[in-house]
């Protein structure tokens, strides 16, 4: 079954699945995702996980989404940062999904359609004993909404700081992209992606694509002479 997604142009990363997600610092959160996942839905159980930008938020909620539709659950994903201008009404659909998926939440604080929407959507998700998961940039207290209720109902949720990886991390996560793609990359290029770009998952994933992409099309592999071909040699 395919995940379903209201009628934009929305992507949800393949890749993105809970098996390659490197946990680390993150374990806790981890296995509680997947015994969320898991378990039968009972009511005031939604996840809300939050941290900065690049630590894997994003990752977990499109994993998510392909577990629950590899179960046979409808399922749905949207970020509100590419869909805010469009108003509410895209997650009035939403209401009749087993799992949904609300990724960048922090968008729509302060707005009070959006709001109510958003606390319609979660209320007929608890009732329904339906998944929901949603991501943000702050715990549900640190964003500046204006429905007291919302504020209430998403802070009774099981909430989860997702914690950055360090190097080391981002080094098995740099790994783990290539091998899901079939792409060689050494740990030389590797320790040159990290002594000349900002070492933010955003910004290496981002290289990563550009050069697998150089690679395919060039049919050369991913040496470091071969990244400075391609990307010049940039300073963090």
């Amino acid at each position: 079954m395919e995940v379903r997604q209201i009628p934009l142009q929305l992507y949800l990363p393949k890749h993105c699945r809970l098996d390659n997600f490197i946990s680390l610092h993150n374990q806790t959160m981890f296995t509680q995702l997947q015994h969320w996942l898991s378990k039968p839905q009972t009511v005031n159980t939604a996840l809300y996980l939050w941290g900065g930008a690049g630590v894997g938020k994003s990752h977990l909620l499109a994993a998510s989404c392909h577990w629950a539709s590899g179960h046979g659950l409808t399922c749905g994903y949207v970020s509100l940062r590419e869909v805010r201008h469009y108003g509410p009404d895209l997650v009035a659909d939403f209401h009749s999904l087993a799992c949904v998926a609300l990724d960048d939440i922090q968008q729509v604080a302060g707005d009070p359609a959006w709001e109510l929407a958003l606390f319609s959507l979660l209320n007929s998700m608890m009732e329904n004993e339906c998944k929901l998961i949603i991501a943000a940039t702050q715990p549900p207290r640190g964003l500046a909404w204006q429905l007291n209720d919302l504020q209430s109902r998403l802070s009774a949720s099981t909430v989860f700081h997702v914690q950055p990886l360090d190097d080391d991390g981002k080094r098995l996560a740099l790994q783990q992209y290539a091998h899901d793609r079939d792409m060689p990359l050494s740990d030389e290029v590797i320790s040159y992606l990290f002594r000349h770009y900002c070492r933010d998952m955003h910004t290496l994933n981002s290289v990563l694509e550009k050069l697998d992409m150089a690679s395919l099309s060039e049919g050369r592999r991913i040496t470091v002479p071969f990244v400075k071909s391609v990307l010049g040699e940039q300073k963090a």
